[in-house]
């Protein structure tokens, strides 16, 4: 997939912008708050129908306009697809090659890699933010893996339901027992599922992290369940887990064990990076997750990623950085800095004022 041709009309603080970026890496620099992250989200926008900072997508509207207009020009498998999106107070619309479309049929679905500086949470945060990021790569690498995760979910759903309707006391016995056996049996097959994708994905995103750093990274899944190698055995281990808390579930209205619990803990030499990691560690290591999610998606794509990388040198030392650009040659690439990153092969732009201009022309 490759993006040759943007154009902007009233979106954040841009009211007319243009350009066609180069088939490789493209540095959007300028002093902060000049609109660099702007200009990244309105890419996202073109290639995959939304944003990706706000739901209230409406914000994107900029100030005293009535609309956004984002139109695009994308390559993609041989065919160029031409994307559209016009954003109002009530609403947006979607345009595929002059058609209305949908946001799930935009080409950058599946072929867009974005790294913000929010994806530090991913580490830093709580086990729900690992659970989503890690949730997230395995539904397009992993067969089975979303319907699993649905089935789980939804059986979790009717199972808290019945808990909270308890009010202490032990639910309808007949009911309960079958939203009880649904979580055991779906929450079984996706702690295995779970297992197949880091087998897939730990070793990948531990090699990128080598590349970056020189050191050795790895992925650990802790099931809140316990142990457990066989699917039997998990099977058996997860009644035995449920049956010991039940006393504590109808006193809190919801189940205390299972997937729903589960975390991932990112260890670097036998330490927790959450908690002993340093912030460009904690960085690498996010980065070098979400490389390897790309590079799996390739493969499995059989297509090239564009990447979108926000403020994404800050932190890295030299070294790191021109490791991550060598680790992205051949893509293209949208990577905003506040000066222009070492040895970038590829096109330079200048944010200032609303305007974007590529390095030795007038802005646009």
């Amino acid at each position: 997939m490759l993006l040759s041709q943007i154009e902007l009309s009233d979106f954040r603080n841009y009211e007319r912008a243009a350009c066609s970026p180069a088939p490789g890496i493209n540095v959007v620099t300028g002093e902060n708050a000049a609109g660099k992250t702007n200009f990244l989200e309105a890419v996202y926008f073109a290639l995959c129908g939304g944003s990706f900072r706000s739901s209230r997508e409406n914000e994107v509207v900029r100030f005293g306009a009535e609309k956004a207009i984002i139109r695009a020009c994308v390559s993609m498998d041989g065919f160029t697809v031409n994307t559209a999106a016009e954003v109002r107070s009530d609403g947006k619309t979607l345009v595929l090659n002059g058609k209305d479309g949908q946001k799930r049929d935009f080409p950058g679905r599946r072929r867009t890699l974005l790294f913000r500086p929010e994806d530090l949470e991913v580490l830093t945060g709580p086990p729900a933010g690992r659970r989503r990021f890690i949730d997230q790569i395995f539904f397009g690498l992993v067969p089975a893996y979303e319907e699993a995760h649905r089935q789980f979910y939804r059986a979790l759903q009717q199972r808290n339901a019945l808990l909270r309707l308890g009010r202490g006391m032990v639910p309808e016995t007949g009911e309960f027992k079958t939203w009880t056996d649904a979580c055991v049996t779906y929450g079984t097959r996706l702690c295995r599922l779970r297992l197949n994708g880091l087998a897939l994905f730990a070793p990948a995103a531990a090699s990128i992290y080598r590349q970056l750093t020189g050191t050795k990274i790895f992925l650990r899944y802790v099931r809140s369940i316990g142990g457990g190698e066989s699917e039997a055995e998990v099977r058996e281990l997860f009644y035995v887990k449920l049956h010991g808390l039940l006393a504590q579930e109808l006193r809190y209205g919801h189940t205390m064990a299972g997937p729903h619990r589960d975390d991932f803990i990112f260890m670097l030499k036998d330490n927790d990076l959450r908690r002993h990691g340093s912030r460009g560690e904690q960085r690498t290591a996010v980065l070098a997750m979400k490389l390897a999610e790309a590079g799996l998606l390739e493969k499995s794509t059989d297509d090239r990623i564009v990447y979108l990388l926000d403020d994404v040198f800050s932190e890295l030392d030299r070294r790191r950085r021109q490791a991550l650009l060598e680790n992205i040659v051949g893509r293209q690439a949208f990577i905003t800095a506040t000066e222009t990153p070492i040895a970038a092969d590829g096109a330079v732009y200048r944010v200032e004022n609303g305007k974007i201009c590529r390095t030795g022309t007038e802005p646009t």
